[in-house]
């Protein structure tokens, strides 16, 4: 990877920002000193916590719904130069399935991990501002992956690839301290072993990669490329 080059009057839009990547990504901006939006999801648990939390780190609060012209208005007049989309549907939300709240359209993976990711690429195109879009994915992501995470982060990606945006990501493999990791280390999931993903050494905290992320979204070389776990690690 080139050398960074941080611009002048930068202003990034953090989506995800709560996730374990989002507010390493929310911290990582700020100690480069670069004023940071944290979107935050009006139904999220324990709001008032997160919106504190927030706060306390220097970053300004969004609240905007995620629905397509709302989003919208909302970047069109922010006009940040850098959108991060750090979306995914989490175990919290998935685990509902089982005890009947689960709401596919708008807990899933279509959902989330494309339906919301790909309303903020619209978003992004129409701010005017003509924005990085920085994209955490998935080591394997791939719209005909039979399975089904994997399938809407390569829908995603796609669709990225298509839009007018200029845009950059990392397929992220496992994070450590995470549920995911969790879940993989305690049930050796068998999803990431079937896709080889499971060698440790693919492994990287959410501090590391929202270094990645924040270097990547400054790399002008960067601009149409994903990073994959043997890309990255060989700068991590």
């Amino acid at each position: 990877m080139t050398e960074s080059v941080q611009q002048v009057e930068q202003l990034a839009f953090v989506a995800g920002a709560t996730g374990p990547t989002g507010r390493a990504v929310v911290d990582e901006l700020l100690a480069r000193g670069i004023p940071t939006v944290a979107h935050v999801r009006q139904d999220h648990t324990d709001l008032d916590e997160w919106l504190e939390w927030f706060k306390s780190r220097g970053a300004e609060i969004d609240l905007t719904a995620f629905e397509q012209i709302d989003i919208s208005n909302t970047l069109a007049q922010r006009k940040p130069s850098l959108v991060f989309c750090l979306l995914g549907s989490n175990p919290t939300r998935m685990g509902r399935k089982s005890g009947g709240r689960y709401n596919p359209f708008i807990d899933g993976y279509e959902a989330v991990d494309n339906g919301l990711a790909t309303m903020l690429m619209r978003a992004s195109s129409s701010s005017g501002s003509n924005p990085r879009f920085i994209l955490a994915s998935a080591a394997g992501a791939d719209e005909t992956s039979s399975i089904e995470m994997l399938a809407e982060k390569g829908k995603a990606e796609a669709f990225l690839a298509n839009s007018s945006l200029r845009y950059t990501g990392i397929r992220i493999a496992t994070l450590l301290g995470t549920p995911v990791e969790e879940r993989r280390r305690g049930k050796r999931d068998r999803l990431l072993a079937t896709l080889g993903l499971a060698d440790e050494s693919h492994d990287i905290t959410p501090e590391e990669a929202a270094r990645l992320l924040v270097d990547i979204s400054l790399d002008p070389g960067s601009i149409e490329t994903f990073y994959n776990p043997s890309d990255y690690l060989e700068w991590a």
